[in-house]
């Protein structure tokens, strides 16, 4: 389905221009986060969990992209690569500090990238509409 023919109402309009933006601003997020690991910092002595990251932030970006380009399945590879960084991202957490020294609002802060996609999913346009 191309979204961009589908822009016969201003308000299909708005809702394809915060997708476009939300997803823009995700994958430069994410390729500006994949550069730093490989090329701002050390990667030979990055940890193991780093390296997997940066391949789940890789399979964000690919299916942002085909998100843009109107493949509503690429919804499911974005959510799989959210929920997956979001996991590794609380294994790192644990394996690095004391579970007893963190603040409840710490283990809330992961949460926070689950925001961006909803919208995403939410605004993006289904067939029955």
């Amino acid at each position: 389905m191309n979204l961009w023919k589908l822009t016969h109402n201003k308000y299909l309009k708005a809702r394809l221009t915060i997708i476009f933006a939300l997803s823009a601003l995700l994958i430069l997020y994410h390729v500006s986060k994949i550069y730093s690991v490989y090329w701002g910092l050390d990667a030979a002595n990055a940890m193991t969990l780093t390296h997997v990251q940066t391949g789940i932030r890789l399979i964000i970006v690919i299916s942002l992209a085909y998100v843009l380009l109107g493949y509503k399945k690429a919804l499911w590879g974005m959510w799989f690569g959210i929920a997956t960084l979001t996991a590794t991202r609380y294994m790192l957490l644990w394996d690095t500090e004391p579970t007893a020294d963190i603040e409840f609002s710490v283990y809330l802060s992961y949460l926070r990238g689950f925001i961006s996609p909803i919208i995403i999913t939410l605004l993006y346009p289904s067939a029955k509409r």
